[in-house]
């Protein structure tokens, strides 16, 4: 279990890596994409890959079932997460309901597909390192390193939660200047 812990922190902040240099791609400019406003982290690829790590490892040297269950672990983990912050917090963290092949705005096809592929890539090239570098460490540091983080994590989530219902209330907010690309649900 503590290895899990460890594994959703490394990936939400893999994870905001990864979107802020995918957004840099697009369109030349930084913007911060991590949906905590302390944390450099996405929460959504922590989730995700913990799911993954939990759900799909049986099927770890087959591509085709890591393709397929990728597609279905992380858009089922993308919808609940998209639907909790709008249920919760009032807030759109993104919206693709101008893509064909839509639920809701919050999960499509082509980022299905793109989910697919990641996680067999994940499998095969990114969590074996992740995997070496977690059982190099000794329990007593990973133990405190769980604690330290979800300590931390808990208190960010509770300011970043305080100050998305303040945005979606139309307040004044961190938000605003945090999170550019978010909106009210």
């Amino acid at each position: 279990m503590l290895d899990i812990i460890l594994y959703f922190f490394i990936y939400s902040v893999g994870g905001f890596l990864l979107e802020t240099a995918y957004i840099f791609i697009l369109t030349g400019k930084y913007q911060r994409r991590a949906t905590m406003l302390k944390s450099p982290m996405c929460v959504v690829y922590g989730a995700g890959a913990a799911a993954m790590l939990v759900s799909l490892s049986w099927a770890r040297d087959s591509a085709v079932l890591l393709f397929c269950g990728g597609f279905f672990v992380c858009s089922s983990v993308g919808d609940i997460i998209s639907l909790v912050a709008e249920t919760a917090c009032g807030v759109r963290w993104w919206d693709y309901s101008n893509m064909r092949v839509n639920l809701g705005g919050r999960v499509c096809a082509v980022y299905s597909l793109c989910w697919g592929v990641v996680s067999v890539l994940f499998f095969k090239f990114v969590h074996p390192f992740a995997e070496a570098v977690v059982a190099d460490m000794n329990i007593y540091l990973k133990m405190w390193l769980c604690v330290f983080l979800s300590l931390y994590f808990v208190r960010d989530a509770r300011i970043t939660y305080a100050e998305m219902k303040k945005f979606a209330a139309g307040e004044p907010s961190a938000c605003d200047r945090a999170f550019p690309f978010i909106k009210k649900a």
